[in-house]
Formats: C-alpha cells, structure tokens, sequence
C-alpha cells in the first residue's frame, strides 16, 4: 500500500506484487507510480529517454524492462514539457547499481512548484 497527500486529502492505493518467475538476464524491471497530488501527468526519464509517458496521478505502469547498468539517472517532468528531462527537471534520482533481475517500484511523490521538504522527488522499492 502507497499514501498520498496530507491531511483530509490523504488517499492509498494498492499494488499487487504479481511479477514473473523467469526474469531476463542483464535486466532490471521498473514499476512507477506517480502519487503526486497536483501533477495529473508525469512523464519518467532514464537518462535522456522517456521510459513511461503521461502517468495519471494515482496510475502505475506494467513492469518495465530496463538493461542492466552501473548507474542510472532518472528524472519526472510534467507530461508533455518539451525540452527533455535536461531542461527544468523536475526531480532526479542517481542509481548506483540498476542491479540484474532485480525488480523495483518507483514512486513520485511530493508536490509540484514547492520548495523543501515537500518538493518533488523519486524514491525506489526494491521488490525483490
């Protein structure tokens, strides 16, 4: 179970971990969940490249299958900003180790346009 928000507008949502039994090798596998009250759309970013567009708030993706590597940035825009996540980014989060087989959830949480502690930014659930 994922919450969002504060207060009288705290809402959840539950996810079923329901992976496969056989995963690629050389791969990690990625969920992502946009649970950002006032965004209604988030686009997510694997370096340069836009891995799952237009996330509802509250919606999340199937798994998706990412190569292996040694370090990863990821990133969450507005649906639809131009420009890439180079440009304005509205949150990164750097992966050391995007490790083989290993299954992850990625949240967006926070809000839009504020400031510390409350700003935008991507935390992972290792799955398994």
């Amino acid at each position: 179970m994922l919450v969002a928000d504060t207060a009288a507008s705290t809402t959840s949502i539950l996810l079923e971990d329901n992976f496969p039994a056989q995963l690629d090798s050389g791969f990690a596998y990625f969920r992502i969940v946009n649970l950002i009250p006032n965004s209604d759309r988030l686009d997510f970013y694997r370096n340069s490249t836009l891995i799952a567009p237009a996330v509802a708030y509250k919606a999340s993706t199937d798994l998706i299958k990412i190569p292996a590597s040694l370090e990863d940035s990821f990133a969450i825009r507005p649906a639809g900003s131009p420009g890439g996540p180079a440009l304005s980014a509205t949150a990164y989060y750097r992966l050391a180790t995007n490790t083989n087989k290993r299954i992850y959830t990625m949240v967006s949480r926070g809000y839009l346009s504020n400031t510390t502690p409350r700003n935008p930014t991507i935390s992972l659930i290792i799955n398994k």
